[in-house]
This record gives structure tokens, sequence and C-alpha cells, in this order.
């Protein structure tokens, strides 16, 4: 897991100058169960950004993480009772942006009460928690108090050797899932298999990957980089293109990535990525605190900075000037009273956290005297791959 440090934001960050993550359900799969009438899976997947490890029965969530939001799948971590047992409540923090598993109902009103955390799924539980199999909670307090599940007691007995702290078994589950293997969709290009994919995995199907450019679109090998498995199937994709969008369609019928062409370059726009940062630099505005003065310059009191509005209303022109800046980074094209920009940044967050370490970015996204404003997430396409994409970051504010 990737320790984030103050010096690891700075760097990943270029500017000029001036969150769980909510999840849109696009697709209605059909969740697979091991014993339909009595357990449902746990899929586990992986936040590369952040080292999070998330653990849901929705498999369009699932999904949803998977092929739109680039978090590794890692298979099934356990099979659950199927609506019985101790109810499992899932806690999200927007600050720390991580989640919490807990079957303590008092540590749920504690935290959602008194700190930052809140609950997700509407206060429902996410699974329930019955069985023989013990699933142990770690603590890490240097990952922004990052919490995790598992139910290998091997792993359990080493991460405190890498500055996890034991907090026992805190739930119970029927039965052990698959090895847990990471799997992305930009390296395999496949369509996911909640119930196969990381036992497809450790058969030697997956892993290794090569690619490069064919014919206006990329080729990618899912073959194995060392195993005793088959080679795979070769992906040769090249693009299909329907006025200013392109998507890229393999001969086997899987569906890559599908791009704009925006200021006479392609890329993709991350709508998801761009409500976070929004969200984050509302958050900011929030805990932000600015004196009045009267007519002769006497204070008369605090207010706190309200929240920009008007996000859909200026989000065509974040989306101008993030792809502007893919080839013309500057504020030569400014659109709207004042900007922040950046690049290379892992996500939103990251983006919105370098930006406060410089005063004139802060001040931008805490100015009062700015009320709308609207961000926009541009991976920018620069050698036609589909596969090589570089992040551009863009608030823009109006008075």
């Amino acid at each position: 897991m990737r320790k984030f440090t103050k010096a690891n934001l700075r760097r990943s960050i270029v500017m000029v100058c001036t969150l769980a993550l909510a999840i849109p359900m696009l697709l209605t799969p059909t969740v697979q169960v091991k014993a339909a009438d009595t357990t449902v899976p746990i899929y586990r997947l992986y936040n590369p950004d952040n080292g999070e490890h998330l653990y849901t029965t929705d498999a369009n969530e699932t999904r949803v993480l998977y092929y739109e939001h680039n978090w590794g799948y890692e298979g099934i971590a356990w099979y659950a009772p199927n609506g019985t047992g101790t109810p499992v409540y899932r806690l999200y923090n927007p600050v720390l942006c991580n989640h919490l598993y807990t079957t303590d109902t008092n540590e749920v009103a504690v935290l959602t009460t008194t700190t930052e955390w809140v609950s997700d799924n509407n206060g429902q539980p996410v699974f329930y928690s019955d069985g023989a199999i013990p699933v142990y909670r770690v603590y890490n307090r240097e990952l922004q108090g990052m919490h995790h599940l598992t139910t290998d007691k091997n792993e359990y007995d080493t991460l405190p050797i890498h500055g996890w702290t034991q907090e026992g078994v805190s739930l119970y589950a029927r039965t052990i899932g698959s090895p847990i293997i990471t799997r992305y969709w930009n390296e395999s290009g496949e369509e996911l298999s909640l119930e196969t994919a990381s036992n497809e995995s450790t058969t030697g199907g997956g892993g290794g990957n090569s690619s490069g450019s064919t014919s206006g679109g990329s080729s990618e090998t899912d073959g194995n980089s060392g195993g005793s498995g088959n080679s795979g199937h070769v992906h040769s994709y090249t693009w299909e293109t329907s006025g200013n969008t392109r998507t890229a369609k393999c001969s086997c019928g899987a569906t890559g990535i599908t791009e704009e062409y925006v200021a006479g370059v392609w890329g993709y726009f991350d709508r998801g990525a761009a409500e976070e940062l929004f969200m984050h630099v509302n958050n900011n505005r929030a805990v932000t605190q600015y004196g009045v003065v009267d007519n002769d310059g006497h204070p008369i009191g605090i207010e706190t900075v309200p929240a920009l509005t008007n996000f859909d209303g200026l989000y065509a022109t974040a989306k101008q000037r993030a792809a502007e800046i893919a080839t013309n980074y500057g504020h030569a094209g400014l659109k709207t009273d004042n900007e922040n920009l950046g690049g290379g940044a892992a996500n939103a967050n990251e983006c919105q956290q370098a930006w406060c370490y410089s005063k004139s970015h802060a001040s931008t996204m805490t100015n009062p005297i700015y009320t709308q404003g609207s961000c926009a997430v541009f991976y920018y396409d620069a050698d036609g791959s589909g596969q090589n994409l570089y992040p551009f970051y863009v608030l823009v504010v109006n008075k």
C-alpha cells in the first residue's frame, strides 16, 4: 500500500496560478451467488490512489468502480449470510476519503455525531455477519486512518510489521472466498466476471500485458507473465468514430474507452472525478471564515464562505479549459473570473490538497467574492492509443 506524504502530493501536481466517492449506479448486472438462499459474495476492490480496500455485495458498484474509476478488482473476499445475522454498517469519511465497516451501532452513533464520518447506504446494513470464519480488522494511522478487513490470519499477523494496528475479530463469514489477486480494467481489457475473475488469474490467465498502437487503436495481450497457464486472448482495438466522440472496439466484441474531441485534442472527461473535486473545494469553503467590516473598516462579525453554485452551468466552460491546457498549459485562454489548473495528480483529492499548499490557489478556492464555479477532469490521449492518458484538472470560478 502506498504511503501518502506532503512531498508526494507536491511532486505529483503541476500548477500555474489560480470523494465515499459517490458512485453512479449506471449498470444493472445480475449478482451471482454461491448459494442463493443462504449466502452472498463480498466483492473486494482496491483503490491504488489511496490504498483503500472496499467491500460490497453490490455487483453494480463493483463494475462502476472497476470500469469507470480505475479501482482494482480483487475477487470475492468471503461469503456472508443473505439477510440474516448481525448487520454490518459502512461509514464514509469525506475528509479522509475512506470507509469503515462495523457491527457496533454505538460506534456508528459516536462517529457520525462527533466526527466527519457519515453513514453510507442511507444508514442501512451493507451486508451481514455470521458464521465460523473470523474476519479481522486492522488500522493504520499513517494511511489517513485507513481500516482493512481480512479473513487471512497470516495477513493479519504480518501487517503490524508494516505499521498496521491489530483490532481483533471484527465480524464473521460463512466461507472464505477466492484467492485475492488484483486485476485492473485498463490492463485486462476484458469483461469483468465477478464470480470467476480472481480464480482465472490464479491459473495464469491474467496479469501480464503488452500494448502498442495498431491502426488507430491499440493491442493488448492478456497473457501470463511467467506462469504455467495459457497465453490468453490478444485484443486488437480500433477506433469507431461518430462526430466528436470515438470508442475503442475489439474484434472479440469488447468495448474500450470512449473519448471526446475538444479543443483539437482527444481524451476522456471524468465527470465523477470533477464532481468529487468540486465537493472538496466546497468542503474547504465550509470551514473557511472571513471577517465582515462596515463602511469605515470596523469589524462587525464573522461569516463562513458559502458554497460555490452553478456546477452544471459552468461545466462546459471547465471542460473546454481542461482540454485546452493539455497542449497550451497556462491562463491565456481564461474564460471566467479566475481559475485553478493542475496536471498529473493521482486523483481529485490529491489535486485539491496540492492547491491548498499554494496561497494563490487556496485563495481562489475559498475567496468569498466568487459565488459560482465548476470543475473538469480531462485525461489527455497524447499518442492516440487510448492507453497512455495524462490527467488535467480545472476549477473555474465567477463572481
